[in-house]
């Protein structure tokens, strides 16, 4: 796989050496969000006083921008850059960072990136858009605490984890007749920021990845679906592999929309045994309707990993349209995290209900 993917690329690089160069260069500009919400939280915890009342945001600058060349390929490249609610002048940095090459080949995207089985998930419909925001929403331990539950919080696979993403290459190729497929290779899942090479050779590498996504109308009706899986190799002595499977619908009509997300993730020691932590299944299911400028959704989401840690929730989210890129976004949910002792509660365990509302501005 890794000899078919640089193969790709360099064939891309060549057709592209031989072009003129488009006329103008490319200019950045700049987009992301900017989201703010006032929350309310009962948080469970034995022996434990958190505060009920915050103020939570989450925020990103895009640093975009893109050019097309004679004959007709598009060059495009974007740097993403984390803005708050972190004021500790390390967290909020580079998030993503990638150069995308279309044309009527596909797509290649070359960069700290998401894999193409992430990219092309389907899952539950979710109005507020909590459900995949890892610091506004529920499932990762903002309003309430989850102390170190290893549980996956999405069921996209999101490999390496949602905060480090290495360096990627990824292709997708033309839709057909509404399917879409997709590749991506990482050398090492812990490698970034141009790391020695010998990094390669520590932990888990190669892992490679394939995705599959349809999308269509009939009549009046729409249908989504995807499968994603992602495989790779672990340099201990003990580990087998690390594989992760996705799969995903959504059917929707006159403003109903209805589906579902599944993830299972293992890894196998070289005795057949499956790692705690490692191995773990998630799934969600949901359904929303949408109305002119109003939207609002119903979600369930469970996770349970291999040694008992588990993460359970369910919330109604809505989101107003005041004008071009400024929402009204609401919440309310329960949600349930619990560390290592299978049904049994540990110490460490936590439940409690979410109360929030704020905004959202895209630009």
């Amino acid at each position: 796989m890794k000899k078919v993917l640089f193969a790709s690329t360099a064939l891309v690089a060549l057709s592209l050496a031989g072009v003129a160069q488009a006329s103008d260069p490319i200019k950045l500009g700049l987009g992301g969000y900017s989201k703010w919400v006032v929350s309310y939280a009962d948080n469970d915890v034995a022996g434990s006083k958190f505060q009920d009342v915050d103020v939570k945001g989450t925020n990103e600058v895009h640093f975009k921008g893109s050019t097309t060349l004679d004959n007709g390929i598009k060059i495009s490249v974007q740097m993403e850059l984390e803005a708050g609610g972190q004021t500790d002048q390390t967290t909020d940095v580079i998030d993503e960072s990638y150069v995308t090459v279309s044309g009527g080949f596909g797509t290649i995207i070359a960069g700290t990136r998401w894999n193409g089985a992430y990219l092309l998930h389907v899952t539950a419909p979710e109005a507020g858009g909590f459900a995949l925001d890892s610091e506004l929403g529920i499932n990762g331990g903002t309003y309430l605490a989850k102390n170190t539950n290893s549980a996956p919080t999405t069921t996209g696979i999101d490999v390496p984890n949602t905060t480090n993403k290495p360096e990627t290459l990824t292709y997708v190729a033309p839709s057909f007749a509404g399917f879409t497929v997709g590749a991506s290779y990482v050398p090492n899942w812990s490698e970034d920021n141009r790391n020695a090479t010998a990094d390669d050779l520590i932990g888990v590498s190669d892992l490679v990845g394939f995705a599959g996504m349809y999308s269509g109308t009939f009549s009046a009706v729409t249908l989504k679906a995807s499968v994603g899986y992602v495989v790779a190799a672990d340099t201990a002595a003990t580990i087998d592999g690390h594989d992760q499977l996705s799969l995903g619908a959504q059917v929707g009509y006159a403003g109903f929309s209805v589906g579902g997300g599944y993830r299972k993730m293992w890894t196998e020691t070289n005795t057949g045994a499956m790692v705690d932590g490692l191995t773990a299944t998630t799934w969600t299911v949901g359904g929303m309707y949408a109305q002119g400028p109003f939207a609002v959704s119903i979600n369930y989401f469970d996770s349970t990993a291999k040694g008992g840690d588990s993460i359970e929730s369910y919330f109604i989210s809505g989101k107003y349209n005041l004008g071009a890129g400024v929402d009204l976004i609401g919440m309310i949910g329960y949600g349930d995290f619990n560390e290592g002792n299978g049904s049994a509660r540990d110490t460490n365990y936590n439940d409690g209900w979410v109360i929030t509302s704020g905004i959202a501005l895209a630009f």
